[in-house]
């Protein structure tokens, strides 16, 4: 309509290639579109490929994975759209492609093995497959994460400072490719693939050109990156490169454009008969910088032709600013560069963006090579600096507040856990509300100090993205993966632990200088530790072993002797070990060690004394007793089962503890002796008993009575199953009954020893360690049928390092102590024998271990259990213990 003006919009102009002119303006060729059947598998190929599936479409063609049947590998196969190829000029324009490829030798441009053409006379050639991304995806993916805050480093180590480095490795292969005569014609980020070990890859090289090169490259100079400046490794000035040598076709036609709009240097979008040279790849180089720093380029404009005007008047969009105040005296205004999304640029990496995008050739970068030198001097440079520094102060600065907000969330969980204890059951009060919003504080600052603490390693992060070499940052994010590790490595998540120890290792490396701080770090990643150990015997000797897994259980490899007893700050790698100590008449002893991460194990108790290694004489342990020395072990912080305790180290006075639980064949005895001595009320009293529906109520007996109790006629085997339907008097009574009988002091065994026998002193999960097999112990999952007990032998792979068989399944056993939820009581980290009042106390009692009828995870060793000590039960039984003096 005459006067109407078109309305204008923003054009986003990714991805757009110039296309079909309008009206007004000059000559710009498009590219082809291909036809319905393109993106289909073609019907035939050469005989030494089968085809493997899509990879992408475009412009000339399709790109498909097809197997090499000679080489036996997956390649890249590009072939041209068979309708283009019946034009010479777009069939010439497929050859220059690959001849392009396949004389342009270089790390970061793609590598072309074979060129032919397929039976519809389609020709094609195959390259390297890449698999990756395009840097735009990369780019994308980095802008956002960043904000006002900053640049946040990517889960896959992307930042700012790596993309600016992948754009010098592009910038240093289009330089290459300038040297050997040739224009890309079409750089752009689209054009750039990251592959997944991170190699950076210029692709799609179809408008490529020859062109004769500036001599403003300097003589002897080289594309590839320099890593060092040291003299000894220049090297020597390089011969004149071959130029790439084209066999069909010559240069493109004049009066046509081809490229994609934003990326065409202003000279070319003016149309003034300039042509394509290594100033306008500058440009367009610089363009890509330009979206790394500031995000996508968007430019208003109601057509291609005002698009190419705006280009040609304008250039790029100016990079944004934000005004900040100035902290100094003079109070003065200061701008700072940013982002589209507010992240803070680099000045100097702002300034070599504009130089390279400057509207007139001659303010540019002269040469590719020239504008990737200047990257690698803001990456390699120590003009980065101060700003390094600042950032790191900034970081360093929340260390106060993180410290204080862990510390108050401590307290304030302290508090309400502590008040809450102290409040009688009832109904919600006041005061249980306020102490239950002490408790929502202290997680709110728990999280916020947690939220910071991420925000100060971001910012350590950020200060080695602007200086890499930062010494101090690296040592700071080294105590942090330092911290993490050891938590991890207690927790048992092996994954977690090799990340952090993989983040500390990295760290430690871009060390420039050695300090006290980090070799300490350094010896603490090597893991070694010092041995002492000391035995009553001065006779004895030792042999030790080492655990690994094998079939996923800890299994113990060739044990070694160790030198004369005693042995003195030994080193010993971190681990998990037992010793075996034998001395002529004694009995050996099996004493495991856990070698923690610069640890010193010198078998030292809680109040600093060193205490020898014990040996039992021979005799004194029976052919089912297995004897635990005394010594610090690891119990609770499984994270496996809700009922674990939290982690603690504890020391346990040594024991000797029953290999099994005892049977029906041995407490039968018990009930007749007795019988025997005239108290056969208390045989009635004791025995087993199908559970009773309360305290005081007696079930049916499980054993026949007739004046003498007997076995029932269940099987052959019942007597030899663990004694179930007992109560924890029945248990203490047999105790007390077999140290008459023997003349060592049994009793029920503390919820810690138990803990301690069944899983060792190094904390593993199971008996055997982290992984469970329903054939292991027995449990609900280990039945074909009927989910019963075994005899207390039938599972011999469910024991423990002492030799003590079914903590895993089977049964769960009495314990001495009263079942308490903040755990048995322990003083100055020793365990503390329960008291008189403990005992004769009717509440519930322990009870630990797996059973017949549980999942894995009660079977777990730090799982914790209770029941009525009055009431019998069929998964209850017990086994007992004596102390070693």
């Amino acid at each position: 309509m005459p006067g109407h003006e078109p309305k204008k919009t923003k054009v986003d102009v990714y991805g757009l290639t110039v296309g079909a002119a309008p009206d007004s303006a000059p000559d710009v060729t498009p590219e082809p579109a291909l036809d319905a059947q393109v993106g289909q598998a073609p019907a035939e190929l050469p005989a030494r490929y089968l085809d493997a599936g899509l990879l992408g479409v475009g412009g000339m063609g399709v790109v498909r994975r097809v197997r090499d049947t000679v080489l036996n590998r997956d390649v890249a196969m590009k072939r041209m759209n068979a309708a283009l190829a019946q034009s010479p000029a777009d069939r010439t324009r497929f050859v220059h492609e690959a001849q392009v490829l396949a004389q342009l030798q270089h790390p970061n441009i793609l590598s072309i093995y074979d060129f032919g053409s397929l039976a519809d006379g389609a020709p094609y050639f195959t390259m390297t497959e890449i698999e990756g991304e395009t840097l735009r995806d990369v780019l994308r993916r980095v802008h956002g994460a960043s904000d006002e805050s900053g640049w946040h480093e990517l889960a896959d180590g992307w930042n700012l400072h790596r993309l600016v480095d992948a754009l010098d490795d592009v910038a240093r292969a289009i330089a290459y490719a300038h040297g050997r005569g040739v224009l890309h014609r079409d750089i752009k980020a689209d054009n750039v693939m990251v592959g997944r070990m991170g190699e950076v890859l210029v692709v799609d090289w179809g408008l490529a050109d020859r062109f004769v090169a500036s001599s403003t490259t300097p003589p002897g100079s080289s594309p590839e990156r320099r890593r060092s400046s040291s003299p000894s490794s220049a090297a020597p000035p390089a011969a004149a490169p071959r130029a790439v040598e084209l066999t069909a076709g010559g240069p493109r036609p004049t009066g046509v454009l081809y490229g994609t709009p934003r990326y065409l240097a202003p000279e070319l979008a003016r149309l003034a008969g300039d042509t394509p040279n290594e100033v306008t790849e500058v440009y367009a180089l610089g363009v890509i910088l330009y979206e790394i720093l500031v995000g996508p380029v968007t430019i208003e404009a109601d057509s291609i032709a005002g698009l190419l005007k705006k280009v040609a008047a304008e250039g790029l969009p100016a990079v944004p600013r934000r005004a900040l105040t100035d902290d100094g005296e003079r109070g003065e205004q200061r701008c700072r560069f940013v982002s589209a999304r507010g992240a803070p640029l680099p000045d100097d990496l702002v300034a070599i963006c504009e130089r390279a995008t400057a509207l007139e050739p001659a303010d540019r970068y002269p040469t590719a090579l020239a504008f990737a030198e200047a990257l690698g001097a803001w990456l390699d440079g120590s003009q980065k600096r101060d700003r390094a520094l600042a950032l790191f102060a900034h970081a360093q600065a929340m260390t106060a507040d993180v410290a204080r907000l862990e510390q108050l969330s401590r307290q304030q969980r302290s508090q309400g856990v502590a008040g809450l204890k102290a409040l009688p059951p009832g109904p919600v009060t006041d005061e249980k509300r306020a102490l239950w919003a002490l408790e929502d504080s202290a997680h709110a600052l728990a999280l916020e100090a947690a939220v910071l603490r991420r925000k100060q390693v971001q910012g350590f992060r950020a200060a080695l993205a602007h200086k890499p070499d930062l010494d101090s940052a690296h040592l700071v994010l080294a105590q942090h993966y330092r911290v993490q590790h050891q938590v991890a490595e207690e927790q048992r998540d092996t994954l977690r632990a090799r990340e952090c120890a993989l983040s500390l290792q990295e760290h430690l490396a871009a060390l420039t200088s050695e300090s006290a701080e980090s070799r300490e770090l350094w010896a603490y990643l090597d893991g070694r530790a010092n041995l002492t150990l000391y035995c009553e015997q001065a006779e004895a000797q030792a042999t030790i072993a080492r655990f690994s897994v094998t079939d996923r259980r800890l299994t113990l490899g060739e044990p070694a002797a160790l030198p004369a007893l005693p042995l003195s700050e030994l080193p010993l790698d971190v681990g998990s070990y037992v010793i075996q100590l034998t001395a002529p008449g004694f009995h050996p002893a099996t004493y495991p060690v856990l070698n923690r991460r610069n640890d010193h194990h010198d078998g030292r108790d809680p109040d600093g004394r060193i205490t020898p290694v014990k040996l039992l004489p021979l005799g004194s342990l029976g052919e089912h007793e297995c004897y635990v020395p005394a010594g610090w072990c690891l119990l609770g912080g499984d994270p496996g089962t809700p009922n674990s305790l939290p982690r603690q180290r504890v020391w346990l006075e040594g024991f000797v503890i029953h290999r099994f639980p005892v049977t029906h064949a041995e407490y039968i005895v018990f009930l007749n002796d007795l019988v025997d001595a005239g108290d056969t009320e208390a045989a009635l009293r004791h025995v087993p008993r199908e559970q009773s529906a309360g305290d005081g109520q007696l079930g049916v007996m499980v054993y026949r009575f007739d004046g003498r109790f007997e076995l029932p006629d269940e099987d052959e085997a019942f007597g030899r199953h663990p004694v179930t339907r007992v109560e924890w008097g029945a248990a203490r009574a047999y105790a007390d009954w077999l140290a008459a009988r023997t003349s060592k002091p049994w009793r029920l065994p503390m919820e810690f020893e138990w803990e301690k026998a069944a899983r060792g002193v190094d904390g593993r999960s199971y008996p055997w360690g982290e992984h469970h097999d329903p054939a292991w112990s027995c449990i609900k999952d280990s039945h074909d049928g009927e989910v019963r007990m075994y005899p207390v032998d039938a599972f011999p792979l469910d024991e423990s390092v002492y030799g003590v068989r079914g903590t895993a399944g089977n049964t769960r056993d009495w314990c001495l102590d009263r079942f308490r939820d903040e755990g048995p009581p322990v003083v100055g980290h020793r365990l503390v024998m329960p008291s008189a009042e403990d005992l004769a106390d009717r509440g519930f009692k322990s009870t630990r271990g797996g059973s017949y009828g549980n999942s894995a995870s009660r079977a777990r060793s730090a799982d914790r259990d209770w029941w009525f000590p009055e009431r019998s039960y069929v998964g209850r039984g017990f086994r007992l213990v004596w102390s070693v003096g």
